[in-house]
């Protein structure tokens, strides 16, 4: 009797650090930027520039005081961040974990 209510606590008290590193491994972090410290609300837009003379693109983001607005921008594009994931070794949806506060083209 004596052994096998050690054991139930010794199993009891195991389980919860035998499992934490997996919940923790499991939850991915978010960051927050900081909010702007003005009084405008930010909002953002991006822009595609073509150069016909080279055959490339350039991405252009704009930012800009505005009304405050309800959808929230990215924090890169989906081009870039799959880009900047690739080359830096970075989990694919790293961008989608940081979350900005300037809003999409609200004026």
């Amino acid at each position: 009797m004596g052994k096998s209510v050690l054991w139930t606590t010794f199993v009891l008290l195991l389980n919860p650090l035998m499992l934490s590193p997996l919940v923790a491994q499991s939850r991915q972090a978010i960051l927050q930027l900081p909010p702007p410290d003005s009084c405008h609300a930010v909002g953002t837009t991006m822009v595609v520039l073509r150069d016909a003379s080279r055959n490339r693109d350039l991405v252009v983001t704009l930012w800009y005081p505005s009304m405050r607005g309800s959808v929230f921008a990215p924090y890169v594009d989906r081009r870039t961040a799959a880009a900047l994931a690739a080359e830096w070794n970075l989990q694919p949806n790293f961008a989608e974990l940081v979350h900005t506060n300037a809003t999409l083209d609200h004026r």
